[in-house]
């Protein structure tokens, strides 16, 4: 299984400069992309942007989303980041979420996701779609 593990940059609201962790992993039948909001992300959240990141992945890297599951990932941020200090929001528990999309569709050659739903993920449902033990610690693109 190939993997991209990359600072993902987009537009946010009115704008602002935004970015998440972005994760491929390619399977033999399509591709896993786990999108990780990051502490020092000061732009959107990739919950509130989440249709644009899912299809910027798509055109990127020629996913297609028929194929291509997608989880939003947001690490503790209780713990200590990297450099000691607690993130100013951390009010969170580490959760994944799977991101399905009502409206998938196709414009010339690129993608349009659209109307996201979310639904939780245990840890485990997670390492065995990526093939990956994932990390505990907190997380900085």
């Amino acid at each position: 299984m190939s993997q991209i593990d990359t600072k993902f940059s987009y537009t946010g609201f009115h704008g602002c400069a935004s970015f998440c962790r972005l994760r491929v992993f390619k399977r033999d039948a399509g591709a896993v992309v786990v999108m990780t909001e990051t502490g020092d992300n000061s732009g959107t959240s990739v919950t509130n942007a989440v249709e644009e990141v899912a299809t910027q992945a798509c055109e990127r890297y020629s996913l297609n989303p028929h194929n291509t599951i997608f989880i939003e990932h947001y690490p503790d941020s209780r713990e200590p980041s990297r450099d000691g200090h607690r993130r100013p929001d951390a009010i969170f528990e580490e959760h994944f979420d799977r991101v399905t999309f009502a409206s998938i569709a196709r414009e010339g050659v690129n993608w349009s996701l659209a109307v996201p739903q979310w639904k939780r993920m245990a840890r485990e449902q997670v390492e065995r779609l990526t093939g990956k033990v994932w990390e505990t610690e907190y997380e900085r693109a």
